[in-house]
């Protein structure tokens, strides 16, 4: 199941996985590209917040000759992965607390421990902020959709990103 927060909603909280910034960065032509800029459009015109963790920093590297680390906007202005970053992302810092919750979901998780310790992190980092939405094209994330809790109390919803008119009211 996929889910989009009611874009009407000033509150609307996604957390993006490194994939999700990857695709953007590359511009890849498929599918999968639409729900990505959807979202995107939203945060631009201040109609949903986006967080991601700073480790996501690290992950997110494309040398590519033709784009580079370059994002475009809607507007057709072409901005820097970093330059987007400061404008409209939240950066959500990996605590001591984000670590404990990341190793103990390795702990208990075999999906998050396979993906590595940065997988572990984005979920942490969603569960301890209490970011509702996950979104990303893993496989093994999206295995666990519903199965972890928030500090709010609130199940996680992962899933990929969802194209206009399929959204999901939470």
């Amino acid at each position: 199941m996929g889910a989009i927060l009611n874009p009407s909603k000033k509150t609307s909280k996604y957390y993006w996985d490194s994939c999700i910034w990857i695709d953007l960065i590359q511009r890849i032509e498929s599918e999968r590209i639409r729900p990505i800029e959807f979202v995107f459009e939203l945060v631009q015109r201040g109609e949903a917040q986006l967080n991601t963790s700073a480790i996501t920093l690290a992950e997110v590297f494309k040398d590519d000759p033709k784009h580079g680390d370059r994002l475009e906007l809607s507007g057709g202005e072409d901005i820097s992965f970093e330059d987007y970053i400061d404008r409209y992302v939240t950066v959500l810092n990996v605590t001591q607390a984000v670590g404990i919750i990341a190793r103990d979901l390795q702990k208990n998780h075999s999906r998050l421990a396979q993906g590595g310790c940065g997988d572990a992190i984005h979920v942490a980092c969603c569960l301890y902020y209490n970011i509702q939405v996950l979104h990303t094209f893993d496989g093994g994330l999206l295995s666990l959709d519903q199965k972890l809790e928030c500090s709010n109390g609130k199940k996680l919803i992962i899933c990929k990103p969802q194209p206009p008119g399929k959204q999901l009211e939470l």
